[in-house]
């Protein structure tokens, strides 16, 4: 039987970085070494250690010319070592280049399906044309088609692969999870504050939750609070929107991920206002931001959409209809005055993430699947 343990992770991203795809990478790269195998990772950064080769981040070009760049270093590494008889790629555009030469090289692939560039892209990027968009999608069939193993953390987004690619045979969804030893519930003194934890992006609804809701927030003597990575653009909008609506707006940016409970414990409720963008809808996605919520056993407000929906029912956290002023407003009045109905969803949610959603239960499916396919 061949032996296989040596896997290069490949993460066109910043690595390590205060995002939730950074936690992802690295609960299940701890998860892989634990399980035996040799991991080494490859991201955007400068840093290069045994466990971590680091591509700078190149600003020149257009995006296709920067991944296309990141690729080419990628792919140099893993013939340079030449040791990885396993690569595990985020991105397609990384994926079809070595898939191209999969069988001289001898090695196997999974394709964990972080997102669908031809999805993601045009929302992100409006100057991506059409025949762009038909490139992205013809690399996400190759990756798709060709690949051993396929991953995705989204129910949802393993739907769109069956529809879209007609693939049913050795897809898994592994969703994401949260820490407990990390986030818990602490005793501290609250502030009135709503708070938002995430990279600010169009995707995630908060600039439309305070356009319909921010007057409402502030007149019952709240404000929001932002913990995460965001644009000087995005920023900027935010802050005029909530000066619009008179509500005091508080944007730490990025912070150390181990202030990220207090921050949440501090909080009087948190949001998770995800809006209907195709990235949301259509492509799926899990969320790790509303695990870590529910673990500190806060009540989460959340947009009624079915990527949330996988995971919690109605009666574990509070939902409402993007973007129902009338939902939003009683949710929130039971949120601040129905102690009893709070501690009942908290507990239920909090049970829920006990039971299913750790990261080292996301890292046992992991390792299982690995050792399936791809025995030590």
């Amino acid at each position: 039987m061949e032996i296989f343990n040596n896997v290069l992770y490949i993460v066109f991203d910043r690595y390590p970085y205060f995002k939730g795809s950074s936690t992802h990478v690295r609960y299940f790269t701890k998860a892989l070494k634990n399980g035996g195998y040799n991991v080494k990772i490859v991201a955007i950064g400068n840093i290069k250690t045994d466990d971590f080769y680091g591509i700078k981040p190149d600003k020149r070009g257009n995006l296709f010319k920067r991944s296309f760049q990141f690729s080419d270093r990628a792919f140099d590494l893993l013939l340079r070592e030449n040791r990885f008889n396993i690569v595990h790629f985020r991105d397609p555009f990384v994926g079809f280049q070595i898939l191209e030469f999969k069988k001289n090289l001898g090695i196997s692939t999974i394709y964990e399906v972080n997102g669908f560039p031809s999805i993601e892209w045009p929302e992100r990027y409006g100057r991506i044309n059409e025949k762009g968009i038909k490139i992205l999608e013809e690399m996400e069939k190759i990756c798709i088609d060709k690949s051993d193993v396929v991953l995705t953390v989204s129910d949802v987004t393993r739907k769109y692969i069956e529809n879209k690619f007609n693939r049913m045979k050795n897809v898994f969804v592994i969703p994401n999870g949260v820490d407990l030893s990390f986030f818990y519930h602490r005793e501290v003194m609250e502030e009135n504050c709503v708070l938002f934890s995430g990279a600010v992006r169009p995707w995630q609804g908060i600039f439309e939750f305070i356009d319909v809701a921010g007057g409402f927030i502030s007149e019952k003597g709240l404000f929001l609070k932002v913990v995460g990575d965001v644009k000087r653009v995005d920023r900027k909008r935010l802050l005029k929107l909530c000066e619009k609506r008179n509500l005091r707006c508080e944007i730490l940016g990025s912070i150390p991920y181990e202030f990220i409970p207090e921050m949440i414990n501090r909080s009087r409720f948190c949001i998770l206002p995800l809006n209907m963008d195709k990235r949301n809808i259509l492509q799926g996605a899990c969320p790790i931001k509303l695990f870590e919520y529910v673990a500190c056993k806060k009540p989460v407000l959340a947009s009624d959409i079915e990527i949330v929906r996988e995971h919690f029912e109605k009666d574990e956290i509070f939902y409402f209809k993007p973007f129902d002023f009338k939902e939003i407003m009683e949710g929130i009045k039971i949120i601040l005055s129905d102690e009893k109905e709070i501690n009942k969803k908290v507990e239920k949610g909090y049970n829920k993430v006990l039971k299913k959603y750790q990261w080292n239960f996301s890292g046992e499916k992991l390792v299982g699947i690995y050792k399936k396919f791809f025995p030590i």
